[in-house]
């Protein structure tokens, strides 16, 4: 899937803005990110919608990987188990299992160690 974001920031204009909800481009990868309310308690930010350029190439990962360290992340509505594998082996947990009614996981990542 070929994906177009015209002027779509990157994650980290959008964590140095006022915005509330953005779509972001992280090179090979577009999210729709919210920002977590706090009494939600689940993370910072909200990862709703991924949508990758091309589907196992990595980019996912290249932006778990640079951002986990300092941002914990709710991942909306996973549809395939095979994604929620993979977000499992990176220590994420099932947040909500609505996997018999509607075929999709939430899931809450690890705590990043954050400095005081």
């Amino acid at each position: 899937m070929d994906y177009q974001f015209r002027n779509a920031m990157t994650f980290d204009q959008f964590v140095a803005s006022n915005l509330r909800k953005s779509w972001i481009d992280e090179g090979g990868i577009a999210i729709y990110v919210r920002r977590s309310y706090p009494q939600w308690k689940r993370g910072d930010f909200d990862l709703a919608t991924l949508v990758a350029n091309v589907r196992g190439h990595g980019a996912l990962t290249r932006f778990l990987d640079t951002y986990e360290r300092s941002h914990q992340f709710y991942i909306e509505n996973v549809m395939r188990e095979r994604l929620r594998d993979f977000f499992i082996r990176r220590g994420y947990e099932v947040y909500n299992d609505n996997s018999k009614e509607t075929g999709m996981w939430s899931l809450l990542g690890p705590l990043p160690a954050r400095k005081e």
